[in-house]
């Protein structure tokens, strides 16, 4: 192609300029588009382990897939958020704006027309050169009313492409819009879900918390009463009070956690109040997983590898556009008016002009410039390669690691409800030693303290794993229903 585009350039003088266009013309603009291999393994690395958990809810519809939580409020808060968080709503304006532009670019490629009317009142001038001319010739009137009216078409004859791979480009970006919408979407489902589920794990530990509160309470005022009959020294029931005091400081940071998180879907409901809702008592428990199927299919339904595809469909229509400039650009245009100085005699014969034209547009002697312009549009297309290869690296990197980390934090929640059993029920024999004498109250309090760790401990556990769910239905992405259609 460079070869004959640099010939052409240094027989421009000699040759005849329809020569050239034919030269020119065995080029071929731009290869047709395909969309690259997803190179992916037949099989995610995780995946069996994920799907070979212990009992779980039933998998949900990909679609809708934080009902399998089935938990009301968590439905209701991702659902409002898909209608009316603002996120959503300005990917969705963003994706009107890039379709009507897609519209425009496709109209371009049809001939348009106008129509124009007007009517004017003019004075001529007397020192003007016409008015010097004309004032002393008979009949000369220095008023006059002019009435036109005029029908207009044009057609550019895009013979090499150039509109083409415009529309091309406006559509591919109006797909890639799609695309970034949806993968909005999905994030938003999401982020309410992970919102949501810190808020109910930060009420149900201050629950665990008050419990342990109350049980520490009532051990403080024992070991008080101890004391006051000088069964206790003082020591005992200092360290009594302060694990109460120690306990009570632990519910800040809880509070801290849950304001956040109210807050947070707040935003995300597009400003819905939620002070309203039921507390939780528990963290819904994570369902079971969709069949993954294939890598490559769970890639072709990811948001942003799809969008990242349409951006490389885009530059590669650039490099097309690019190439069009080479040729020369034809047009047809054509005009049938009316003038006349009296109205009544605007529609009759003597009124009508007419013209036709053929136009040409050649940038021949700017050959220089639209190669700069090729090779920047292949370096974009190089550019948005690159990136559509990252995204599906990215995209396997993120699987991966949400099947891996959710097989392990049902793993880790696992042993840690059997460290809860096991000090609970070490707690039981201590309290009994304590009463009998036999077990000092630090031992006891130890005891207290080791267990309410780990109740914490199971508690964050069991949250993960919920959190690690949502991460690993993010990751593989998928359509979002709308909560109209649902």
């Amino acid at each position: 192609m460079a070869s004959v585009l640099h010939s052409a350039r240094l027989r421009l003088r000699p040759a005849p300029a329809v020569l050239l266009a034919l030269t020119l013309s065995a080029c071929a603009t731009q290869a047709p588009y395909s969309p690259p291999e997803l190179e992916v393994s037949g099989a995610f690395r995780n995946a069996a382990a994920a799907a070979q958990r212990q009992p779980v809810p039933a998998a949900p519809q990909l679609a809708s897939w934080w009902r399998g939580f089935n938990d009301p409020q968590l439905t209701s808060l991702v659902e409002i958020a898909l209608n009316d968080n603002l996120d959503v709503a300005e990917a969705a304006a963003r994706l009107d704006e890039a379709r009507a532009l897609a519209r425009r670019a496709g109209a371009e490629r049809r001939p348009g027309g106008s129509l124009t009317a007007q009517a004017s009142q003019q004075r001529q001038s007397l020192e003007s050169p016409i008015g010097q001319f004309a004032r002393n010739a008979p009949g000369f009137e220095r008023d006059l009313s002019v009435f036109e009216g005029a029908l207009s078409a044009s057609w550019e004859l895009d013979l090499f492409g150039r509109l083409r791979g415009r529309a091309a480009v406006a559509a591919a970006d109006a797909e890639e819009r799609a695309a970034l919408l949806e993968g909005v979407r999905i994030a938003i489902a999401a982020q309410v879900a992970d919102s949501y589920l810190r808020l109910v794990s930060a009420d149900e530990r201050l629950a665990i918390l008050d419990e342990q509160l109350a049980v520490q309470s009532r051990l403080a005022t024992a070991v008080g009463r101890r004391f006051e009959v000088g069964e206790a020294n003082l020591g005992e029931r200092d360290e009594a009070n302060a694990q109460v005091s120690t306990i009570r400081a632990e519910r800040e940071p809880l509070t801290i956690e849950r304001e956040t998180q109210i807050n947070r879907l707040h935003v995300m409901t597009g400003g819905k109040a939620i002070a309203g809702r039921s507390r939780a008592t528990t963290v819904p428990r994570a369902p079971a997983l969709v069949d993954l199927e294939t890598p490559s299919t769970v890639f072709r339904r990811r948001p942003d590898i799809q969008a990242a595809e349409r951006r490389l469909a885009s530059s590669n229509a650039r490099v097309g556009t690019a190439l069009a400039e080479y040729y020369p650009t034809f047009s047809l245009s054509g005009l049938l008016g009316l003038q006349a100085v009296d109205a009544g005699n605007l529609f009759t014969g003597d009124a009508v002009q007419a013209s036709a034209i053929f136009g040409l547009r050649w940038r021949l002697f700017d050959f220089a410039r639209i190669d700069a312009e090729v090779d920047a549009a292949r370096g974009q297309e190089a550019a948005a390669l690159a990136n559509y290869r990252r995204t599906l690296l990215g995209a396997t990197e993120d699987v991966e690691n949400a099947l891996f980390e959710l097989v392990a934090r049902e793993r880790e929640a696992r042993e840690l409800g059997r460290a809860v059993s096991d000090l609970a029920q070490a707690r039981y024999v201590g309290q009994r030693s304590y009463n009998a004498g036999i077990t000092a109250i630090s031992d006891l309090l130890e005891l207290d303290r080791r267990l309410l760790n780990s109740r914490q401990n199971e508690a964050l556990a069991k949250r993960n794993v919920s959190l690690a769910s949502v991460r690993v239905y993010r990751a593989i992405g998928g359509p979002v229903d709308s909560p109209d259609a649902l």
